[in-house]
């Protein structure tokens, strides 16, 4: 099956709807109210087609599939840095490359930032999905039917930040997602799925959310000893364009796509 980054420029869709990250009609979170979540300040812009976290005082950590160098643009709270220094884990064996990076910026100071998640026990987790990726679109019908098995992406750009919920189903090594910026990345996945809150025996969160273009290298976090840790950076989805969360031929059947964080 193949698997799409999420950083492509494509898309042609346009709606308004002002939640980044793709949410199900009825389900977004109230962003002004819902406290029980990471903090706006730890999850950035990447340049114009990407997202990020911040790690420490000036530091802050993204996926490398977007491509970017030294003086890409950061805006973390609104205000604007630029990339100092890049530092990449080394390439396998085989000349692929794990998709993370670590850089640091000029002038930056923050005062919060977020710890990561350093144990071994995701899997089964409730998670929140942080990013400036773009938002849901129109709703996808099948036949006369008109069952909706899915929502395509609006048109946005990276500017505004959104939230929501998912849970960890599971994981993968040397997940491959293809090669841009001259390298092949070869990376060790977090997975989770769109569930369809109408679907039993599906499990769906308060207010579950899939990824989206843009989404690349915000935050998956979990809650651990009473505070947020960031356990992953979103990397890839199933399809590109859209979110399913039944299968379009068969929209009676369940089939929600997979969600990937680094």
């Amino acid at each position: 099956m193949f698997r799409y980054r999420i950083f492509i420029f494509l898309i042609c869709v346009s709606v308004t709807q002002l939640f980044a990250i793709v949410v199900h009609p009825g389900y977004e979170p109230d962003l002004a109210t819902w406290t029980d979540r990471p903090t706006d300040d730890w999850v950035g812009r990447f340049n114009s087609n990407a997202s990020c976290v911040v790690v420490d005082r000036d530091f802050i950590i993204t996926t490398r599939h977007q491509c970017g160098s030294v003086n890409s643009i950061i805006v973390v709270a609104g205000q604007s840095y630029l990339v100092r220094q890049i530092m990449t884990p080394s390439a396998n064996s085989d000349g692929s490359a794990p998709d993370l990076r670590l850089i640091q910026l000029t002038q930056a100071n923050f005062s919060t930032w977020a710890p990561l998640y350093r144990k071994r026990s995701e899997f089964g987790k409730q998670i929140v999905m942080g990013g400036y990726g773009k938002k849901r679109g129109t709703e996808l019908t099948a036949g006369s039917s008109g069952t909706v098995y899915g929502y395509t992406w609006d048109n946005s750009p990276n500017t505004i930040s959104g939230w929501c919920t998912n849970r960890i189903e599971g994981s993968l090594n040397n997940f491959v997602t293809g090669i841009t910026c001259g390298l092949n990345w070869k990376t060790d996945i977090l997975t989770a799925d769109f569930d369809d809150p109408g679907y039993q025996p599906a499990n769906p969160t308060a207010w579950e959310g899939a990824l989206a273009e843009y989404d690349s290298g915000g935050g998956w976090f979990i809650f651990d000893d009473n505070q947020w840790k960031l356990a992953g950076l979103s990397n890839a989805t199933e399809r590109f364009g859209e979110s399913h969360f039944r299968n379009a031929g068969n929209p009676a059947q369940y089939d929600p796509d997979g969600l990937y964080a680094v």
